[in-house]
């Protein structure tokens, strides 16, 4: 099937078109089978057929499970490599990404710094961690004494989550004077299921340094529908009175108390007594404003057979930095935009994801023992989309280096069964009048005509192998003139895009042709 380019499930493939069509469908037809053909019209690059086997794969660290659950990050909240805590603890909120009934928890200790050889730094001191899944879920509420216990006098909308009777409940009605321990018309009974370890026998489990933790499978009932948040909690302690790697995996400042219910704890070294989480709403709800430790990753097994999961690497643009939006308590990017209903104007995620990116990160350190933890996260995943590149450029790094980097990381990851997608790499600039206007814009050392950015841009796009396709960031951001500058309100830095930019290569993709069949 010569003349095709490869992005997505064929379907009622004519030979000699270069778009697929579906047969009068809008989307793909059940019954697909598990040995994929990828045959769609992108971006105008020919490109011979491919086949990818996706309904075999082996999840997340041999689990047999995929990733299902939003909000997971795997990049540090700050430039330090490690802060000094002696415990925390941390509630984070996810949104299901498929109906959920089991899920495994995955927690590391270990840091991605990013920037230096190697990317993934172990942490310095064995951790202790304990952990609960949380449902249904809902925003703490505090009254008059600033705690949570319900208030005969208080003012209670849905959502809201008080303890009363010794259990914790969600509001799901309105109400004033309705206990919750006696009013199921008003209230849901929140459940907290534990996370067990080592075979089920233990809710503490210790990560040495640079290890990962698997939890057995945590049973939901009744279970968690597909686009319904709910949360994790999290406590964690070093042993013996050690340096707490304080997030091995932190998350971007997601859990410093914020209006949707998350929050986290921290106590000095030498004081372990954070309140212990997994079992009840917290009587209070406080955040030191610093980034709280959260899994890695959440797994479980769809109803849906061969469900698409997307891998999301790379630096700081892809974990949104400019955008400002957040669905399901996750920051955007167009990255997860692409995988909504609607880019512009996000409601629901289409697509299960898993998220690694860090700012200020290099691709040219993602390879060998510096990025084994989270490449092994990528097993569950089907396709993956890798945006390192501005980084680089900038360092400097030549061109035939890029490339080889590049290389390197497709091809471990297409080794895995993955289908592979690169993005072309934004511009980046200098600017005279804040980026009001693309005319006061000069490319900044190294971007430009005639450099390493431009010889890395059309490189890529010319779709080298392993790659499956191309989602041309650069061409959606830069200007028509010159393309090598922002177009106007696209950048407010010159160097990541602003939410306009970010919907923008969002909107030059058609996910469906890249991912399959929505869930």
């Amino acid at each position: 099937m010569e003349g095709t380019t490869r992005a997505a499930v064929m379907a009622g493939y004519r030979p000699g078109e270069n778009a697929v069509t579906f047969d009068g469908a809008t989307d793909l037809p059940d019954g697909v089978s598990t040995r994929l053909s990828y045959s769609v019209e992108m971006i105008g690059i020919p490109l011979p057929e491919v086949g990818v086997s996706v309904g075999s794969r082996d999840g997340v660290h041999g689990t047999g499970m995929i990733p299902v659950g939003s909000g997971t990050y795997t990049n540090p909240g700050s430039s330090s490599q490690w802060l000094v805590y002696g415990a925390g603890a941390s509630r984070t909120k996810s949104t299901a990404l498929v109906d959920i009934s089991s899920i495994r928890l995955v927690y590391g200790n270990f840091h991605d710094q990013g920037t230096v050889v190697p990317s993934e730094l172990a942490g310095p001191y064995p951790i202790v961690v304990r952990a609960s899944v949380e449902y249904p879920a809902g925003v703490p509420k505090l009254n008059a004494n600033s705690n949570t216990s319900w208030a005969a006098s208080g003012d209670y909308t849905i959502g809201d989550q008080v303890t009363n009777g010794g259990s914790s409940w969600v509001a799901t009605a309105s109400s004033t004077n309705q206990t919750p321990a006696l009013d199921s018309a008003y209230w849901a009974q929140v459940q907290f299921y534990p996370a067990y370890f080592r075979g089920g026998t233990a809710t503490d489990v210790t990560i040495q340094p640079g290890h990962v933790a698997v939890s057995e499978p945590i049973g939901i009932n009744p279970s968690i529908p597909k686009g319904s948040a709910f949360y994790i909690n999290n406590v964690v302690q070093p042993m013996s009175g050690g340096v707490m790697n304080q997030g091995s995996f932190p998350r971007s400042g997601h859990t410093t108390k914020v209006s949707a219910g998350e929050y986290e704890a921290h106590v000095a070294v030498g004081n372990n007594n954070v309140p212990d989480i997994t079992t009840a709403t917290a009587s209070t709800v406080t955040g030191d404003g610093s980034p709280g430790y959260a899994p890695v990753a959440i797994l479980g097994v769809p109803a849906q057979a061969n469900t698409p999961v997307v891998y999301l690497c790379g630096d700081s643009i892809m974990n949104g930095t400019g955008d400002d939006f957040v669905l399901g308590s996750e920051f955007g990017g167009w990255g997860v935009r692409l995988l909504t209903d609607n880019p512009a104007a996000p409601t629901r995620y289409l697509y299960a994801h898993l998220r690694s990116a860090r700012g200020s990160s290099r691709g040219m350190f993602q390879y060998g023992p510096g990025w084994q933890r989270r490449l092994a996260l990528a097993a569950g995943c089907t396709h993956v989309i890798d945006n390192w590149a501005t980084n680089d450029v900038a360092a400097p790094r030549t061109f035939a280096l890029m490339q080889a980097d590049a290389l390197a990381r497709w091809t471990a990851l297409a080794r895995m069964g993955l289908i592979v997608y690169a993005s072309t790499c934004v511009p980046r600039t200098t600017s005279t009048d804040s980026w009001a206007t693309e005319a006061n814009q000069t490319p900044a050392a190294n971007f430009g005509p005639n450099s390493a950015w431009s010889a890395y841009n059309a490189w890529v796009r010319t779709v080298p192998s392993p790659l499956t396709g191309v989602i041309d960031a650069a061409a959606a951001t830069a200007d028509v003139a010159t393309g090598t500058v922002w177009r106007a309100s696209y950048t407010a830095d010159g160097t990541h895009p602003t939410a306009a930019a970010h919907i923008a290569i969002a909107q030059s993709v058609q996910a469906v042709r890249f991912f399959g069949k929505p869930i």
